[in-house]
């Protein structure tokens, strides 16, 4: 599967509507800025996502925000980023659950080990970008997507049982 096709489905119906539950304010909470490697982002409370676990290799931070990159060769890319430490921050593309990419009865598995109700999670694979000569290469970690409670906004980071899934899969 290539990389238009995932940001295509991505923006489909059933992941536009997690993403807008997720960024929708309900009372009017404190706007807090934070310093990012990218510049300043601004928070509110209420749209924090929380790690209760933190991230593998990275225990302390739990306080996350999902930025949607304005960049129109980043459409459908989140920055999720640390809003403890302004060095840590993680290209992410949500999960359109209907693509395939990763089974149906996995990502059940996933939510319901992580205590999300499979129509409360958004599936978030983690991007890393790296130059292989004179092309940039993208790749997503399938085997270990990040579930997201869109309606308690906590988040886990869930290693695949099923060792099938690749921690680089090519999306160029």
């Amino acid at each position: 599967m290539v990389l238009s096709e995932i940001v295509q489905k991505t923006m489909n119906q059933g992941i536009q509507k997690h993403l807008i539950i997720l960024n929708t304010t309900l009372p009017m909470t404190e706007l807090g800025v934070y310093p990012s490697r990218y510049g300043e982002i601004e928070a509110q409370d209420d749209k924090k996502i929380y790690f209760v676990h933190g991230l593998p290799g990275f225990d302390n931070a739990r306080e996350f925000s999902l930025i949607a990159l304005p960049e129109k060769q980043y459409k459908g890319f989140f920055l999720l980023q640390n809003l403890e430490n302004e060095d840590i921050a993680f290209l992410t593309l949500p999960l359109p659950e209907e693509i395939g990419l990763i089974s149906e009865n996995d990502l059940k598995e996933a939510a319901m080990a992580t205590g999300c109700p499979v129509k409360d999670a958004l599936f978030l694979l983690v991007i890393s970008i790296v130059q292989e000569g004179p092309k940039a290469k993208i790749y997503a970690n399938m085997r270990a997507p990040i579930v997201v409670d869109i309606h308690r906004r906590v988040a886990q980071q869930y290693v695949m049982i099923n060792p099938d899934y690749p921690i680089r899969y090519d999306l160029t």
